[in-house]
């Protein structure tokens, strides 16, 4: 004879708002899915029509990036997170339990993310403020009355919203499938141990992190500090590095994965790898802007392609303070990375301990 197992009212009211929930943000998953891949579509067409989309802030900003190079990169970025988008999604609506650490473990990535680049960003502000070159002294052959600009209010609040956008929307995926609701919904429709459930979420999300970061370096996202060692002309010795960091951050995260009593310090050594390459990567660029051109020599033609100087080609020199700032701006955002970074991994670090 056979039984029904009880359940009570409250138990099959949460189940059902979890399956909505599911349904709503799969669908949602699958349409930034297409939005993305649809970008990663014109992006890569734009670049190999000659197409310049780089940022006006990165283009000023050492190391020099090939804008055409970097439209493929952001382009192959698009195209992994559109396959991922529609993946999830497509499980999110299938009810797969696997669907909801995955969720939670890219919700929290971007997040990081994101608040590490306004750390970075305000860092920046803030030593260009301190260590920026001063204003010369007004005399009275120099005192011009300017009327003072209006603030650009429209332009901040764009900013605002854009910032509290890009934060609450991960952050509205992060609730709805942490919630108990999604959980009861996805035990009872998929109650088998997937690869996700196999660890907790906080050293999931550690090991997911470790193997986007090795994407990021694969594509060359993240930079190389080659150049602040040696003359890498033909970029041979960056490719490596990044190929090289690739595999250990691939190893790192598996070893994180499996528990490993070396994951958590793998995945310290990764961090530190991340911070320094950025922090020498902008000293590396900073040299190569600070060499003076030869007395008497002018500025040789760009390539309009790409909008780099020629091989062999020097770059201006900058004020001295102006790239001292960036030094400096550069070791502190390497800081603004590491230091979170840090404090996330102890904290997986614990979790691994207590499972």
């Amino acid at each position: 004879m056979s039984t029904i197992p009880y359940r009570s009212p409250q138990l099959t009211h949460k189940s059902d708002l979890g399956r909505r929930y599911l349904l709503v943000f799969g669908i949602v998953l699958i349409v930034l899915g297409g939005l993305s891949a649809c970008a990663a579509l014109a992006l890569a067409y734009a670049a190999l029509r000659g197409g310049n989309y780089m940022p006006p802030a990165l283009a000023t900003l050492p190391p020099p990036i090939d804008p055409i190079t970097f439209s493929f990169q952001l382009s192959l970025l698009l195209g992994v997170l559109a396959t991922l988008f529609i993946s999830t999604g497509i499980g999110s609506i299938r009810l797969r339990c696997w669907t909801r650490p995955i969720v939670i473990s890219f919700a929290g990535i971007f997040i990081f993310g994101i608040v590490v680049a306004l750390l970075q960003l305000s860092v920046h502000a803030i030593a260009q403020q301190y260590t920026g070159p001063s204003p010369p002294p007004l005399t009275l052959g120099n005192r011009v009355s300017v009327p003072a600009a209006a603030p650009d209010v429209m332009q901040d609040v764009f900013i605002c919203v854009l910032v509290i956008g890009a934060i609450g929307f991960p952050l509205i995926f992060l609730f709805a499938y942490h919630s108990r609701a999604v959980q009861l919904a996805l035990e009872e429709s998929d109650p088998g141990i997937a690869w996700t459930s196999r660890v907790p979420i906080p050293v999931l999300a550690l090991a997911i992190a470790l193997t986007w970061t090795g994407f990021l370096a694969l594509i060359q996202l993240i930079p190389s500090p080659v150049p602040y060692f040696l003359d890498d002309e033909g970029g041979m010795f960056g490719y490596l590095f990044s190929i090289l960091f690739a595999l250990f951050l691939a190893a790192s995260a598996s070893a994180v994965y499996r528990k490993h009593p070396a994951g958590p310090w793998l995945a310290i050594i990764s961090v530190f790898i991340v911070g320094a390459s950025m922090m020498l990567a902008a000293s590396a660029g900073v040299n190569q802007q600070s060499q003076l051109p030869p007395p008497g020599a002018r500025w040789p033609a760009v390539n309009q392609q790409s909008q780099l100087p020629p091989p062999g080609a020097r770059w201006p020199a900058g004020n001295t303070a102006d790239l001292q700032s960036i030094a400096i701006s550069a070791f502190l955002a390497s800081l603004a990375y590491v230091i979170p970074a840090l404090g996330y991994i102890l904290y997986a670090r614990g979790k691994m301990r207590k499972d």
